[in-house]
């Protein structure tokens, strides 16, 4: 999937659309453009207890946020974003996950438009009626290419993923369920159009197109 912001004249980027968005596209954009050392600062802000500025290779050792430590058991990658804990109850979470986690922002777009906006970028995602996000969407096509149904890929107010089902009604809209509809291989004209390519199966959608 193509990155989500187009270059704006200013200072940032701006998403022309509501649309799907490559969120892991996004966290990268977001946390490149904020810096390491901001990426320090945002960590310390939500609590973190470091025991070192960020190395040459921009992690820093910190004391994990669920439990009582006398030695550092925790780290942040500043480059990355990236909250990982050693021992235990072992946690790794994203900058946006850990702010929604041990922050106050509510839900989880909150916290990553409050990045993007530290970081220059403007976000135009708005959440549907049940306060989920459209992340990405996955055509499945029969074997002459008609859209027969897809999957769409929701983040929910908590930062979890969720995934819903619909089809075509014929007039434009989606009916979401797939009742009798018959299954489909993800991608199945590109398979039938390359036979002299082997077949690789992976865990989901994402992995395919990446693949």
């Amino acid at each position: 999937m193509a990155s989500p912001f187009t270059l704006r004249a200013e200072n940032g980027y701006v998403q022309p659309s509501s649309g799907p968005i490559d969120w892991r596209q996004t966290k990268q954009e977001i946390v490149a453009a904020l810096g390491p050392f901001r990426v320090f600062e945002a960590f310390t802000a939500l609590g973190v207890k470091f025991d070192s500025r960020p190395d040459g290779r921009g992690k820093a050792q910190c004391h994990a946020m669920d439990r009582p430590d006398e030695v550092a058991s925790a780290f942040v990658d500043t480059t990355t974003g990236i909250y990982s804990t050693r021992g235990g109850s072992a946690e790794t979470l994203h900058l946006f996950d850990f702010a929604l986690k041990y922050g106050s922002f509510g839900d989880w777009l909150t916290a990553v438009k409050h990045y993007a906006e530290e970081a220059g970028i403007e976000l135009d995602v708005r959440k549907d009626s049940k306060g989920r996000v459209l992340e990405a969407t996955y055509d499945y096509h029969d074997a002459d290419g008609t859209l027969v149904y897809q999957v769409v890929k929701y983040r929910l107010p908590n930062g979890k993923k969720t995934f819903r089902q619909r089809r075509p009604d014929g007039q434009g809209n989606w009916i979401y369920n797939l009742d009798d509809t018959a299954r489909v291989l993800y991608r199945l004209p590109q398979i039938i159009a390359n036979p002299q390519y082997a077949i690789v199966i992976v865990e989901g959608e994402k992995d395919a197109d990446r693949l």
